[in-house]
C-alpha cells in the first residue's frame, strides 16, 4: 500500500511537471514587435466589468508571448477628450500590471484625434529612447465605442496616414527607413456596429482592419494577432 501511494505521489509530481511545461509561456517567434493598446475612457464606457476585461487580456497577452526588452513591448494609453499615457514601451511585465491599475475614471468625450496623437507620440518617443526599435514590427489598437466626434475625423486621419505610411518615423529620425504602423480599429458596441463602421468613413481608408469585439472576447480577439507576418 505504501509502495502504491508512493507511487501516486511520483505520478502527480510528473503531471503537474508536464502540465506547467507545457502551458508555459513561449515567446514571438520573430525578433522585435512594438504593440500600443489604446484604450477609449469616455463616460459611455463606463463600467468596471469591461475594466476587468481589459486589464486581464492584456495581463494573459503580456504573459502568453513573455513581453521582453529584446522582443515584445507594449505600450499602454487610454482618451476622452484628451490623451493619457498610462505607460511607454515597456517589456517589463510589472510595469505593465502597473499601469493596467492606474485606469483614470471614464469621463467626458471621445476624441480619435487624442487618440491617433497619443499613438504617434508612443511610437516617436519609443525611437528617441530606443533606436535598436526603429525597425521593429509597429502595430496599433484602438478600442473604442465608436461615439466620436465627426469633424475630428480629417485631423484623425492625417495621423493615422503618417502611421500607416510609415512617414512618422523620419519626423525623429529623417534617415531611418519608413516602418509602417498596422492599425486595427475596433467597436465595442454591438448596436453601434454598422454606425460605427459608417460614421468613422473619414477614417476607413486610414486604418488597416475594423472589427467588432466584445470586452469578453478581448483577450480571444489579441491572441488570433499573427504579430510576426
Amino acid at each position: 500500500m505504501r509502495n502504491v501511494l508512493q507511487m501516486v505521489i511520483v505520478l502527480n509530481c510528473l503531471y503537474f511537471a508536464s502540465s506547467h511545461a507545457q502551458s508555459k509561456p513561449k515567446p514571438l517567434p520573430c525578433a522585435k514587435v512594438d504593440l500600443a493598446l489604446i484604450f477609449d475612457r469616455s463616460s459611455s464606457v463606463s463600467d468596471d466589468e469591461q475594466d476587468a476585461f481589459i486589464v486581464q487580456a492584456v495581463v494573459d497577452l503580456s504573459k502568453m508571448y513573455q513581453v521582453s526588452t529584446e522582443a515584445l513591448q507594449i505600450a499602454i494609453g487610454v482618451f476622452n477628450g484628451k490623451p493619457y499615457t498610462l505607460t511607454e514601451f515597456t517589456g517589463e511585465q510589472t510595469e505593465i500590471e502597473s499601469a493596467l491599475q492606474s485606469f483614470p475614471d471614464a469621463m467626458g468625450s471621445t476624441s480619435m484625434l487624442a487618440a491617433f496623437a497619443l499613438a504617434k507620440k508612443l511610437f516617436s518617443s519609443e525611437i528617441q529612447v530606443q533606436e535598436n526599435r526603429s525597425t521593429a514590427k509597429k502595430i496599433l489598437i484602438v478600442i473604442t465605442d465608436g461615439e466620436a466626434y465627426p469633424a475630428e475625423y480629417v485631423s484623425a486621419g492625417k495621423i493615422a496616414d503618417q502611421l500607416k505610411s510609415g512617414a512618422w518615423i523620419q519626423e525623429v529620425d529623417e534617415h531611418a527607413a519608413a516602418n509602417p504602423v498596422e492599425i486595427f480599429m475596433v467597436s465595442t458596441m454591438p448596436k453601434l456596429h454598422t454606425i460605427f463602421d459608417q460614421s468613422m468613413s473619414e477614417l476607413a481608408t486610414s486604418a488597416s482592419h475594423f472589427n467588432h469585439v466584445d470586452y469578453s472576447q478581448l483577450f480571444s480577439y489579441l491572441k488570433t494577432f499573427d504579430f510576426c507576418g
